[in-house]
């Protein structure tokens, strides 16, 4: 009997809430995200009979997808586009970067990378999990399919998806 669970609620995909720092508009519009998988290397660990596997000492994480509605005025996705502009390749020295900063603790580096939040709520909607995602920046902004043959007039969704230097899981306070 001490092998049962204390809590028998289930996790539900509709409870939780994504904050990042320096995308309000896409926080409030966020309708879907994927948690990202965690991967640990593995290194072979040779023997006379056979190579056996042991736990490595990389950790990678999949990419964190964050879905959101498009607003008319296109101003979460335009916050998006502006922060992937200022990533790339600089066209102009004033508006965008130049270099990659040598720290993640200079003042350039805070303006290239933001910290990110995913509240997990228990099924009662209290804040009960928090996975925090540091130093986090945007790679890809998907398409945006406008059609005027469309009588459904569903809304407009985008997808960002985030690379970041870490996540951790705390609980709620």
């Amino acid at each position: 009997m001490q092998n049962l669970p204390s809590n028998y609620n289930l996790l539900s995909p509709t409870a939780y809430k994504f904050d990042i720092d320096r995308l309000p508009l896409v926080s409030y519009w966020c309708q879907n995200v994927m948690l990202p998988g965690v991967q640990l290397g593995e290194a072979m660990l040779q023997t006379p009979l056979r190579s056996l596997p042991q736990p490595g000492q990389n950790l990678s994480f999949d990419i964190f997808d964050c879905m959101f509605l498009v607003d008319e005025d296109m101003e979460n996705w335009n916050e998006i586009y502006k922060w992937v502009r200022q990533l790339s390749n600089p066209s102009n020295m004033r508006e965008e970067f130049a270099t990659l900063p040598a720290s993640v603790t200079t003042p350039a580096a805070k303006e290239m990378y933001s910290n990110a939040r995913l509240h997990i709520m228990t099924n009662s909607m209290n804040a009960n999990k928090v996975i925090e995602f540091n130093n986090i920046f945007p790679t890809v902004i998907t398409p945006i399919t406008l059609e005027s043959t469309d009588v459904s007039a569903q809304p407009i969704m985008a997808t960002v998806s985030f690379v970041f230097h870490d996540m951790k899981l705390a609980t709620s306070v």
